[in-house]
């Protein structure tokens, strides 16, 4: 059994990007006509505001605004659709965030964060439900220059990935 406590080797990297047949997957499950923040936009290239505007929803984001210091969308956004970063210390601070904010959202991640401590204290209380992909989803990497994409099996991400979904479904779905 592996115990990442104890890996020296183990990088976290959150330059990845979720490409857009990924939205598509779960598009359905958009409501209509709401105003979404797409709030984990910073330094990234702002490709998952623009893949949920093609998909015809209205939709706000700063690539150069920290979303732990933004509040300007905070009260003009319906909902939240983000894939937060991978590592622990920016990506706790957000969720405690969205729990403070109470708005719906979707947030595309690690399956295993359901299991941890921090999310189980964060939304305890809270009906959480799941979109889970029947596959595994990988991402897109960014090399400084350009997208790299990654729609093969030998280039998969090593966790699997659920889309967490609050005030948005009443159950779990497959998708």
């Amino acid at each position: 059994m592996a115990d990442f406590k104890a890996c020296s080797n183990y990088n976290i990297h959150d330059d990845y990007y979720t490409p857009k047949w990924i939205f598509e997957r779960f598009n359905e499950f958009i409501p209509k006509n709401v105003k979404i923040w797409e709030m984990c936009l910073l330094d990234s290239n702002g490709q998952s505001k623009k893949y949920l505007e093609e998909l015809g929803h209205d939709v706000m984001g700063d690539t150069k605004c920290d979303c732990l210091q933004q509040t300007d969308y905070e009260d003009i956004c319906d909902m939240i659709i983000t894939n937060p970063p991978y590592d622990k210390k920016l990506k706790i601070p957000i969720l405690q965030k969205l729990a403070k904010l109470d708005k719906p959202f979707m947030l595309l991640m690690n399956s295993t964060n359901i299991h941890s401590n921090y999310f189980q204290d964060i939304f305890k209380g809270k009906d959480i439900f799941f979109l889970i992909p029947k596959q595994k989803l990988y991402y897109d990497k960014y090399n400084g220059t350009k997208l790299i994409t990654h729609h093969t099996k030998n280039k998969s991400t090593s966790y699997y990935s659920f889309i967490i979904c609050y005030k948005v479904l009443t159950k779990n779905h497959f998708i």
